[in-house]
């Protein structure tokens, strides 16, 4: 079933981040907090999103997105900051369906584009973007200034 996070998954959401973070290779750049999740989510400047996927009462994915702007279409678009699924519940349509519930969000609040980032040797998730019709952009890099 995929649905919106909720309070009482902030401590299994932090234990699926941990195992994306490991999956993705960067768990020294992990800094989760309870209380920093709470005031992502669900705090007054609630700033993201999040679909989870529940299998038998527990979290077995998730997808982050949150609401920006294109200047050339002039047109709100949302951000997939983050998805994961768990090896044991992938190629099971997961990542599918929680895209899908990105899409009818976007969709509903008048959005006409959802964008995101996959490294270039994520070969799985290339093939999988490309099935369900995003395209990737090979002239575009990618800019980070932290500050």
């Amino acid at each position: 079933m995929i649905r919106s996070l909720e309070r009482k998954d902030i401590l299994e959401y932090i234990q699926l981040m941990q195992d994306f973070a490991v999956y993705d290779g960067h768990t020294e750049r992990l800094d989760i907090q309870a209380n920093r999740v709470e005031e992502a989510f669900f705090g007054n400047s609630q700033y993201v999103r999040s679909y989870v996927a529940e299998v038998d009462d527990v979290l077995v994915g998730f997808i982050n997105f949150y609401p920006t702007f294109s200047s050339f279409e002039m047109n709100k678009t949302y951000w997939v900051d983050d998805v994961f699924v768990s090896a044991a519940y992938r190629s099971k349509r997961i990542g599918y369906q929680l895209f899908q519930a990105v899409k009818e969000c976007a969709i509903s609040e008048g959005c006409n584009r959802i964008d995101w980032l996959v490294r270039r040797d994520n070969i799985l998730g290339r093939s999988f973007y490309d099935r369900i019709g995003a395209k990737v952009d090979e002239g575009t890099i990618f800019v980070k200034w932290r500050i």
